[in-house]
């Protein structure tokens, strides 16, 4: 199995990223939403319409898949797929978890910014830290472990084994 990766973008994988990216932070929104019936970080019973959940889980997801696909076409020139599969899996979950939340920090961040230029909070009563680091943020982290994890192994084993290959793998072909 030669592996051929070069440390170029490439548009199907972007696209794989954001719309993957996008639909768990929007899954995760919807979830946690409509499990509590408030709103995320201050805890307070305000009805929030279904677009504004989407539009959320869009800010959230696209410059996570973004990142991402910057950091997995980095991953791919430094030749991370000479180690173990192991090793590949651990190494690739935690630097783009650390990536993934990284952009979450910094996305949560601009959302507290708004917020309280809107003046939806009170930065008296709750602070920049509170807010980057509630609830709702902390289960996107989990979030994004998981699907770290899951995309990790994913895309390596589509490398190990090969585009192709694996394509006709999944599709039923062999």
């Amino acid at each position: 199995m030669n592996l051929k990766v070069s440390g170029h973008l490439k548009p199907g994988r972007i696209i794989f990223n954001l719309v993957f990216w996008i639909g768990a932070f929007t899954y995760i929104l919807a979830v946690r939403y409509y499990e509590i019936g408030s709103i995320a970080f201050l805890n307070l019973p305000i009805e929030i319409r279904p677009y504004k959940i989407y539009l959320n889980g869009l800010i959230l997801g696209a410059p996570v898949g973004f990142f991402y696909s910057l950091v997995e076409s980095r991953l791919d020139s430094i030749r991370l797929y000479d180690n173990s599969f192991l090793k590949i899996i651990l190494l690739r979950t935690l630097y783009l978890f650390l990536v993934c939340g990284a952009t979450m920090a910094f996305v949560a961040w601009l959302n507290f910014l708004l917020d309280v230029r809107n003046q939806t909070i009170d930065p008296a009563e709750v602070s920049a830290l509170n807010y980057i680091f509630s609830d709702t943020v902390r289960l996107l982290l989990l979030g994004a472990l998981i699907g770290n994890l899951f995309l990790s192994v994913f895309h390596t084993l589509r490398s190990k084994i090969g585009y192709q290959d694996f394509n006709n793998l999944l599709l039923g072909k062999y």
